[in-house]
């Protein structure tokens, strides 16, 4: 007696040519009208062939999605620029022209041995002021610059050999710092307030302040002091400013 096993039909279809696909792919030598005979009538495999060609074509699924996912992970294609085993470091010269918490992404990089993973091995050097840091790449004593982009770009659009690459910092990472008495902007007429330099763009963002408040340069007086923002913040402790 010939037993049936019964299954939806409707189901089956959407996978019954993959299945035939896998069974031609692993046994070239099936007949080319394989799906017509998988298929039964109202949706029935007979026991004694036809359910063991599906079987045969379920297994052989199983094998190709088992090899496909053992492949899988070798499939990805490795990062070019990752350090190889044993690879020798390049050393690389690293300037930036202010101790500054806008230069943090360097900071973070180089603290962390993010570098080392490409085999770059950081000299980090201290150069205080954009056009001396802009002379010492145009020399070829630094590889790059981390630096204001303020500084930079008139010097590179004055003939700078020099390229831009990058702005990871998006603002301005200025706060104005006072004395506890001071509560308010106008609280500092009549006294001073601490700028790198004439010209350098904190000079010119207080300037803005300034104007934006109602007040000028006959009201609180500018005073350059020169280096980055350490020593402004030791001459407002000291009493300079």
């Amino acid at each position: 007696m010939c037993q049936r096993f019964y299954i939806d039909s409707s189901r089956l279809k959407p996978i019954n040519q993959t299945l035939v696909a896998v069974m031609l792919a692993t046994n070239p030598g099936q007949d080319e009208n394989l799906e017509g005979k998988v298929m039964s009538t109202g949706g029935s495999f007979r026991r004694s062939g036809h359910l063991a060609m599906f079987r045969r074509l379920l297994r052989g699924l199983a094998i190709l999605l088992a090899l496909y996912g053992s492949a899988a992970p070798t499939a990805a294609k490795a990062n070019p620029f990752i350090a190889k085993a044993g690879e020798t470091p390049t050393t690389v010269q690293v300037a930036t022209c202010a101790v500054s918490g806008g230069f943090i992404h360097l900071y973070t990089a180089m603290d962390n041995g993010l570098f080392d993973k490409y085999g770059l091995k950081i000299d980090h050097r201290f150069i205080s002021g954009s056009a001396m840091n802009l002379a010492a790449l145009s020399a070829d004593e630094v590889s790059f610059l981390y630096c204001a982009a303020d500084g930079t770009i008139p010097g590179l659009a004055s003939g700078v050999d020099g390229k831009l690459v990058a702005s990871p910092l998006i603002g301005l990472p200025y706060v104005l710092l006072a004395h506890k008495e001071i509560k308010r902007l106008e609280d500092l007429k009549g006294k001073s307030i601490g700028v790198s330099k004439a010209g350098d763009l904190d000079d010119r963002l207080i300037k803005t302040l300034l104007k934006k408040f109602n007040l000028s340069t006959a009201d609180i007086t500018i005073r350059p002091i020169g280096g980055s923002q350490p020593e402004r913040y030791n001459a407002m402790i000291g009493g300079i400013v």
